[in-house]
């Protein structure tokens, strides 16, 4: 140790007067003291989990002086999303034709003359040609054509959208300061100090969703005919200018044309439009906002050195009695 320091430590004892006195029980003087002071500070802003741990602070051989930190923002997200189109159709057609070309007996014609005369009944047609043909115009039993035309359509669409956004904002300050005075000797006792923080931020989300679109479509078509024609006229094909078209008739050699069957038709038109339209748009944002200050001050005031408080004492004997002798002056100079 050297003699300013032994001096500084005379001084500042906690015997000592006036210095000492004051700064052990009054206020700690710079010039009695030595202090250290260590400082954290994190001001951060994240999108993701953020962690932070330590400790930060002062050792010696006597004392430890230590801040212990821990900070945790941490966010959990479960998001199970189940969207579903089901479409379900029944169609079912049924048709039932029954033509019927009777060619039976007339109360008025017990002998069936009107039939026979309906089946050799003919007539003179011109044809595109410029020939003459006898067409057959009675005794054509009508053919069926039946229908069902059935058309689906269909518009299917899932759309999702999921937007997540994750703020951490953390601002952290740690200071801790240590003030010795007294001897730099250490002492025999085992001295700790400690301060600690811990923050733990933990923000869960657990969103379930279910989504269905079911659409069910039955349709039923029934097509029944029940037709009787006791004459059967017979169809034949004429052209803009009423002129028979003998490249479409059956005719023979002796101009004798047979004629076509009526065509009865029946016909059934159905459309199914169907949409399943989904649109699904979800936002969530999660924000963990920590602010922590802690400032820990410690001071120690160390009297290990022996040699300093006799010294102490000494100095405070002297200061005494150049206190009673000046006194006994200023008394000398009033009288």
């Amino acid at each position: 140790m050297s003699i300013g320091r032994f001096f500084r430590d005379v001084v500042c004892a906690p015997y000592t007067i006036p210095i000492g006195i004051i700064n052990y029980n009054v206020k700690t003087l710079g010039m009695c003291s030595k202090t250290s002071t260590k400082e954290l500070d994190i001001n951060e802003s994240t999108e993701t989990s953020v962690s932070y741990s330590g400790s930060i602070g002062h050792s010696g051989e006597d004392l430890t002086s230590r801040s212990d930190y821990l900070v945790l923002n941490q966010a959990i997200q479960k998001i199970l999303i189940d969207a579903s189109n089901k479409e379900t159709r029944n169609v079912s057609t049924e048709s039932i034709v029954t033509v019927n070309c009777p060619r039976g007996e007339l109360n008025d014609d017990p002998e069936g003359e009107y039939n026979d005369w309906l089946v050799n009944h003919s007539e003179k047609k011109i044809g595109n040609d410029g020939k003459t043909y006898d067409l057959q115009m009675f005794g054509c039993c009508p053919s069926v054509n039946q229908t069902s035309n059935i058309t689906v359509i269909t518009f299917d669409s899932i759309t999702e959208n999921h937007y997540e956004s994750i703020y951490n904002e953390l601002d952290l300050y740690i200071e801790n300061t240590l003030t010795e005075t007294g001897s730099d000797t250490p002492s025999n006792m085992d001295m700790s100090v400690l301060s600690g923080m811990y923050i733990r931020n933990i923000l869960k989300q657990s969103i379930k969703s279910t989504i269905r679109n079911q659409t069910g479509q039955n349709v039923n078509v029934n097509l029944t005919m029940d037709y009787t024609d006791r004459y059967g006229r017979c169809s034949y094909d004429y052209d803009a200018n009423g002129y028979l078209i003998v490249e479409e008739t059956a005719c023979n050699e002796r101009g004798l044309c047979d004629g076509k069957p009526k065509v009865l038709k029946q016909t059934v038109d159905i459309e199914i439009l169907t949409k399943n339209i989904i649109d699904t748009s979800m936002s969530l944002v999660m924000r963990n906002m920590n602010t922590v200050d802690s400032k820990t001050s410690v001071t120690v005031n160390r009297i290990t050195n022996y040699r300093v408080i006799v010294v102490s004492l000494l100095l405070n004997v002297i200061i005494i009695f150049l206190l009673f002798k000046l006194f006994g002056m200023f008394l000398r100079r009033i009288n």
